[in-house]
């Protein structure tokens, strides 16, 4: 076994290399890092590449130093815990706070449970994805999927951004575009029969009728619908006005309202501030609920129709009618009009309310059927 000795100060600082090298990849080696700083012992296991172990034990070394010389630890599970109490818990919904509570007691009180806040690093970012991308999942029977990486490393992003916030932590967001590139991309194909179907079938659940309503001819997200206010609604020039908070490029957005979504929400009523009064879970549940009524359900070439589905009706059928690239993603609150083109074939456009009132037809007049057969096809990828 070899070992390496250096002499600094009056302290004396060791490094060792394990006899335990199962799983460790080519070029690399685990090695047992051992200090006395300050008269206190540090040890760590660490896997490294063997050219870089000096380096990684130096850095390592002022890192514990470092850690010593602050004095009381700010340990990041103990944070954690302040974070689902203060924040989790009055700002998010009962699932969301089911999720991150599960993760902190069983992640983070294990992979991090020895970890001071103010030391974090990308390089335990990554760590951690390794770690966890490796160690088996549920009952142990297989490795958990890159999407349950990615939610793990949302979580922690999360966290440290609400830490930055407080001035807990004073250098950048350690997850930031970390994990996994994931293809999420989707192929239904809807007609418009198919469409009213949905319409017709959410009327028997309450407010999801109004929310599968704004999804399908205003294309908003799940969230920008439950968080929409009366006063977001321009009724004199019959626009939609989101606001930066509400939207998930933190842009404000205006978006005009087809005639028949207009009148529909005319004849709402307006006593309470907001537009709907049920939470997230509850739309879930009553479009989960609305889906397994649907006569086509078992058509579609994927495993179930998503909410946000219908926000891909909207701009697909806008596509299909004409309505320019540059609007749709306008409508859509896209970042970039790469991100609607790399989803849209470019196509011409129209002019004036017309942009959004060709959406009308999906809904018959009364005693009048719609065309049957007419295909709109969508491509799904959550933005």
């Amino acid at each position: 076994m070899e070992e390496h000795l250096r002499l600094t100060a009056l302290e004396v600082i060791m490094y060792r290399t394990s006899k335990n090298q199962e799983g460790v990849p080519h070029n690399h080696c685990r090695y047992y890092f051992d200090a006395r700083i300050d008269g206190k012992r540090c040890r760590q296991t660490v896997v490294c590449r063997k050219s870089m172990v000096e380096k990684t034990y130096h850095n390592w070394y002022e890192d514990e130093r470092l850690k010593i010389e602050k004095g009381t630890p700010c340990m990041l599970f103990e944070n954690f815990q302040r974070y689902l109490n203060e924040h989790v818990l009055n700002e998010k919904t009962a699932g969301q706070y089911h999720a991150e509570l599960t993760f902190y007691q069983k992640r983070v009180t294990t992979f991090f449970s020895d970890m001071d806040l103010r030391d974090m690093k990308r390089h335990h970012i990554e760590s951690y994805i390794t770690w966890r991308s490796t160690h088996p999942g549920h009952c142990n029977k297989v490795r958990v999927s890159k999407s349950t990486v990615k939610k793990d490393i949302n979580i922690l992003s999360a966290f440290f951004s609400w830490c930055i916030k407080h001035e807990m932590y004073d250098k950048r967001n350690p997850c930031f575009k970390m994990g996994f590139k994931e293809n999420n991309e989707r192929h239904i194909n809807l007609t418009v029969s198919q469409i009213q179907e949905i319409i017709h079938c959410s009327q028997a659940y309450g407010e999801l009728e109004q929310a599968v309503m704004l999804a399908l001819f205003c294309g908003l997200r799940r969230g920008e619908i439950l968080s929409l206010r009366w006063s977001d609604i321009d009724f004199e020039n019959q626009r939609i006005h989101l606001r930066s908070e509400n939207t998930k490029s933190k842009r404000s957005r205006s978006i005009p309202i087809p005639d028949r979504l207009f009148e529909s929400l005319q004849q709402m009523d307006r006593t309470s501030e907001r537009v709907l009064t049920m939470k997230q879970d509850a739309l879930r549940y009553k479009f989960k609920r609305m889906r397994s009524t649907l006569s086509f359900r078992d058509a579609l070439h994927v495993e179930e129709l998503h909410f946000h589905d219908l926000r891909h009706v909207y701009a697909q059928t806008l596509r299909n009618m004409g309505v320019s690239l540059d609007d749709i993603q306008s409508f859509l609150g896209h970042s970039s009009v790469r991100v609607t083109e790399q989803r849209y074939a470019q196509t011409g456009g129209i002019n004036g309310v017309e942009k959004v009132n060709i959406l009308n037809q999906i809904i018959p007049e009364e005693g009048t059927r719609g065309p049957i057969g007419d295909v709109v096809k969508i491509r799904s990828n959550y933005h």
